[in-house]
């Protein structure tokens, strides 16, 4: 099973040459695959091919070089293998259970062959259960918004908070964001709960002002589809509307992915959201590949510096590195969040480089709503 990055190979060699580079691997995999009994295409760029078990695999070192050569370039070749194949099973299935396995590893480097296992197999059944029930979950408000508060280290006290979605499954119990978040991702619902997120945190803060709490900004997280909505500002702007809410005091987070994958376009949608009072927030800077010339060019106003950023500059008892992007944040008229600040060693440090805010388990692990009320009130 192999898959390649087929559309930009189109898009620059043109689909002839592409064409006969997919009649070429196939020749070189029937070629090399031992006991080769029956293979063909069975989409755009990939390939099923059924062999005789090989017990001991050699077969699999010969295929890491296969594409050396084709249309003078480098391509990704991967495979995904269900071995012991089950022939009770109709054979569609089984080359679902294949691409299941490498849609695993498609964005893996240096990871060219993965297996079909038990472990994979119980993973899916799961996503399936996830994707399932999401819409209900949804409809039922299965979906329970956490807030992690932001501390201002210029006047020791709350300056805003962080909406974090959690979800309890009647069946499945609590699933960790970081298993549905990837799944809802891949189908697009993630849109659909961003917008759900962004409507709790809207009640919260009616909330607030209806209890007479100190009122803090609340940001929520912005996926990467978030931003393929022309509509996405003028719906949370109807959100803020809805519940009387003054556009400042909600903020949107978005990632450098999400800002490195068309700068322009993002560009233009983050200037659509300040120019209807809300408030961006670049999250998790320094967790990957930061374009310094992207960067000047969002329309942003605060910058979050990551949590690896903080954990690596503790652990080295070396901060020059939070100091240079704080200075660089400072220089570029931004607010700066500290994330996964935990000791009190790493809040004084911060405060000494640049008294911005910090967002931690040192003041607070996200909390409940009456949890967070109650830990405004401390202030009132």
């Amino acid at each position: 099973m192999t898959s390649l990055t087929f559309k930009s190979l189109n898009e620059r060699y043109g689909r002839q040459n592409c064409d006969q580079l997919l009649q070429d691997l196939a020749v070189r995999l029937v070629d090399l695959l031992p006991d080769y009994v029956v293979g063909g295409r069975i989409g755009a760029d990939t390939f099923a091919f059924l062999i005789v078990h090989q017990p001991d695999h050699r077969w699999v070192s010969v295929l890491a070089n296969i594409s050396k050569g084709l249309l003078g370039t480098s391509l990704s070749v991967k495979f995904g293998v269900v071995e012991n194949v089950d022939h009770h099973l109709a054979v569609s299935l089984t080359c679902d259970h294949a691409i299941m396995a490498l849609e695993r590893i498609k964005k893996a480097f240096g990871v060219d062959v993965v297996w079909y296992n038990d472990k994979l197999r119980e993973r899916q059944h799961i996503e399936n259960m996830i994707l399932e029930s999401m819409e209900t979950a949804l409809e039922e408000h299965q979906f329970t918004v956490y807030y992690q508060p932001k501390h201002d280290l210029r006047n020791d006290r709350t300056g805003g908070a962080e909406a974090l979605v959690r979800w309890i499954h009647p069946t499945l119990g609590f699933i960790s964001p970081g298993d549905f978040i990837p799944i809802f991702e891949r189908s697009g619902f993630i849109t659909k709960l961003d917008l759900y997120v962004c409507e709790e945190a809207c009640k919260q803060l009616k909330r607030c002002e209806e209890l007479g709490l100190p009122m803090v900004p609340i940001s929520f997280n912005a996926s990467q589809l978030d931003f393929d909505d022309e509509e996405f500002a003028h719906k949370i702007a109807a959100l803020t509307d809805t519940y009387g809410i003054e556009r400042s005091l909600l903020h949107v987070e978005v990632t450098e992915t999400a800002c490195a994958e068309n700068p322009e376009h993002v560009i233009d949608l983050l200037t659509d959201l300040r120019e209807h009072g809300f408030h961006v927030e670049l999250d998790d800077f320094g967790s990957g590949y930061s374009s310094l010339a992207s960067l000047n060019m969002l329309p942003l106003d605060v910058m979050k510096l990551d949590m690896s950023i903080i954990r690596q500059a503790s652990e080295l008892d070396d901060f020059r590195i939070v100091q240079s992007a704080i200075q660089m944040a400072q220089f570029l008229n931004l607010g700066t969040v500290a994330e996964g600040v935990e000791t009190q060693d790493e809040m004084l440090k911060l405060k000494e480089l640049g008294r911005g805010k910090i967002q931690g388990y040192y003041y607070s692990r996200p909390i409940m709503r009456e949890d967070f009320e109650a830990y405004l009130a401390k202030e009132a």
